[in-house]
């Protein structure tokens, strides 16, 4: 079965990663359905996407503690 690795960040969001393909389907441009996702370790920060510039308001947050 197809992999499709993805990342949940702090921010709540998940992004997709590294995606691998099984033997069967290697070299060509089919996926097995379904995929199976797999989970990576958290990150520690926002995503992209969440973060502001340098000089604007910044967003603070609790971190809880593991």
């Amino acid at each position: 079965m197809c992999i499709q690795t993805f990342r949940q960040y702090t921010c709540g969001c998940k992004k997709n990663e590294e995606y691998k393909q099984c033997a069967e389907r290697l070299g060509t441009n089919v996926i097995c359905t379904p995929v199976e996702r797999v989970a990576l370790d958290p990150s520690a920060h926002m995503c992209r996407n969440h973060m502001v510039k340098q000089g604007k308001d910044e967003m603070r947050r609790i971190v809880p503690r593991r």
